[in-house]
């Protein structure tokens, strides 16, 4: 495990203005994403907050859940903006779903 360190804030001015109002909340469900399919990829992904998602749209930031079957893998890409993705493998046992998070994922 990382070893934890004491958070000392951010130094200088924030490069992103805070707005003069309280900004409402969008809430959204994955129900509410976008499907986006990956080339070389058998794994589906869904953009929950993602700039081309209407119902939550961002600039800077892309929240993807990412479903990937046991079988396949999804190459490293790039991106124009930044995401952070919640990747799931789902096996199936005697009828029994059993989920688990991406390693990383449970860090969080």
């Amino acid at each position: 495990m990382a070893k934890i360190t004491q958070f000392k804030g951010y130094e200088g001015a924030p490069t992103v203005p805070k707005p003069d109002h309280p900004v409402l909340p969008m809430i959204v469900t994955v129900q509410d994403g976008i499907p986006v399919a990956y080339p070389d990829c058998h794994g589906l992904g869904v953009r929950v907050v993602h700039p081309v998602n209407p119902k939550a749209p961002a600039k800077n930031m892309g929240l993807v859940m990412f479903y990937l079957p046991p079988h396949t893998s999804n190459p490293v890409g790039s991106h124009e903006t930044e995401e952070t993705y919640i990747v799931t493998v789902v096996w199936q046992i005697l009828d029994l779903e059993i989920t688990v998070l991406c390693p990383a994922i449970r860090r969080l």
